[in-house]
C-alpha cells in the first residue's frame, strides 16, 4: 500500500518498512480540520506525585514545539484527520518531545493508552501534562520492576487499532494475548530482530529504519544524550578515559567520534567496519601462511570468541603514506585458563584511496602455551 498523489517534503522522511509483511506504508495526506477532543481521563493509583507537580506553562509548550518542527509539522496534519474511535497503545519513553503528536492524536479523535519503556527516563511533569488532555497513563518516573511489569500487562490487557513499541515488549505481549491490531511500530533494531523470532500476526514497521530517525536521532541525538547521562550519573568526565564502542553503525559512530571530541581514548569494535577498509581482493597472512581476507574473517570471529579478554599491549607504531608497521604484545586467555602473552609485528599495505590491500602478521609462538 503507497500513497500516490502530490509528493510533500514529509514523505521523504517518513516511510516505514514492514519486517513481517513486505510493504511500504506512507502517511496519507488529510485536509479535514477537526475541533480539539479530549478522551476520558485515566490516572494511575501510582502516579499520585503528579497532582502536585507544577503543570507545564504555555512558553514550556511552545519551546517543545518550536525545537521539534518536523514533527509538530507532521503533527499538524494528523490533528486534521478524523481518527474517532481509533485507539493507540504507546510503550514508549515518556518525555516532553512526545506532546509533539500526542496532542495530534487526541484532536483526530484517537484514545490514547500509555506506559512507559523505561521508567528512568519518565518526565512527570510531562505525563501530568498528557493526562490532563485526555491520555491514559499508567507509570511515574522511578517505578519498581514489579509496577513496569504491571503497566505493561494494563497496556496489553485491552485491543489496541496500532501499537507503538520500543523494546518489542508490548507488541510481543499483545500477540500472546490474542489481540490483533492493523500494525505495530517499533523503534530498535535489536528488537526487530528479536520480534522476528516470534509468531506476530499482524504487521511490525520499522520506525527505526525511516531516514529522519537514521540520520539524526540515531547517528546524532543518541551520542549527544548518553555521555551528559553518563555524567550526571556518575559524576565523570569523559577526559582521559578508555571507552570501548561494539558496533559502528550511526548510533555507534555518534557515540563514539562525541565520546573522542569529550577527550576519551576510544576503541571501536566492528568486523564490518573493518570490512569496509579493505579492498575486494586484499590478503592476509600469518607468519607466511594466508589467503584473502574473505577468507580469513572466520579465524579472526574466531579468535575473539575462543580467547577471553583479547587486547593488545606495548603498541608501537609507525605510519608512511602506503604502509603502517605496528609492533605490539597479544595478551589474552585460552580456554584452558593459561595466559597468552605473544610478541607480534604487523605490516599493513593501503592503495591511494587509503584501503587494506594486504594485512601480514607475524607472531613469535615460542611461548604460546601447549596443550599439557
Amino acid at each position: 500500500m503507497r500513497h500516490e498523489g502530490r509528493k510533500e517534503p514529509l514523505d521523504d522522511l517518513i516511510e516505514f518498512r514492514c519486517v513481517h509483511r513486505h510493504t511500504v506504508l506512507r502517511p496519507s495526506r488529510v485536509i479535514q480540520p477537526r475541533s480539539w477532543t479530549v478522551t476520558t481521563v485515566t490516572l494511575d493509583t501510582t502516579q499520585g506525585s503528579h497532582d502536585v507537580l507544577e503543570p507545564l506553562d504555555t512558553a514550556e509548550l511552545e519551546w517543545i514545539a518550536w525545537t521539534n518542527p518536523i514533527t509538530t509539522a507532521f503533527g499538524a496534519e494528523v490533528a486534521a484527520s478524523d481518527l474517532s474511535g481509533r485507539t493507540v497503545a504507546c510503550h514508549q519513553h515518556i518525555t516532553p518531545d512526545i506532546i509533539c503528536i500526542v496532542g495530534p492524536l487526541l484532536q483526530a479523535g484517537v484514545r490514547v493508552r500509555m506506559a512507559p519503556c523505561n521508567p528512568d527516563s519518565t518526565d512527570d511533569r510531562s505525563a501530568r501534562h498528557l493526562v490532563s488532555i485526555g491520555v491514559e497513563i499508567r507509570g511515574h518516573a522511578g517505578m519498581s520492576a514489579v509496577e513496569h511489569a504491571d503497566a505493561l500487562a494494563w497496556l496489553a490487557s485491552e485491543p489496541a487499532d496500532a501499537l507503538c513499541d520500543m523494546g518489542g515488549e508490548l507488541i510481543a505481549a499483545t500477540a500472546a494475548a490474542g489481540h490483533r491490531p492493523a500494525g505495530a511500530l517499533e523503534a530498535t533494531t535489536t528488537c526487530l530482530h528479536r520480534l522476528a523470532g516470534l509468531d506476530i500476526p499482524f504487521p511490525v514497521l520499522d520506525w527505526n529504519g525511516i531516514p529522519l530517525k537514521e540520520l539524526i536521532h540515531n547517528r546524532h541525538h543518541v551520542g549527544a544524550e548518553t555521555w551528559p547521562a553518563f555524567t550526571a550519573i556518575t559524576g565523570l568526565s569523559l577526559y582521559g578515559r578508555e571507552v570501548v564502542v561494539v558496533g559502528f553503525g550511526p548510533v555507534g559512530q555518534g557515540v563514539a567520534l562525541l565520546a573522542r571530541d569529550l577527550g576519551a581514548n576510544v576503541t571501536v569494535v566492528d568486523l564490518d567496519l573493518v570490512e569496509s577498509m579493505v579492498t575486494p581482493d586484499a590478503t592476509m597472512s600469518q607468519n607466511g601462511a594466508g589467503g584473502s581476507f574473505a577468507a580469513a574473517r572466520p579465524m579472526l570471529e574466531g579468535i575473539t570468541s575462543v580467547l577471553g579478554n583479547h587486547h593488545y599491549e606495548d603498541v608501537r607504531r609507525v605510519i608512511g603514506d602506503h604502509a603502517l608497521v605496528e609492533e605490539h604484545r597479544v595478551v589474552s586467555t585460552t580456554p584452558t585458563g593459561h595466559a597468552v602473552n605473544l610478541a607480534a609485528c604487523v605490516v599493513v599495505r593501503v592503495n591511494d584511496a587509503g584501503l587494506i590491500t594486504s594485512l601480514d602478521e607475524y607472531l613469535d609462538l615460542s611461548t604460546f602455551p601447549t596443550p599439557g
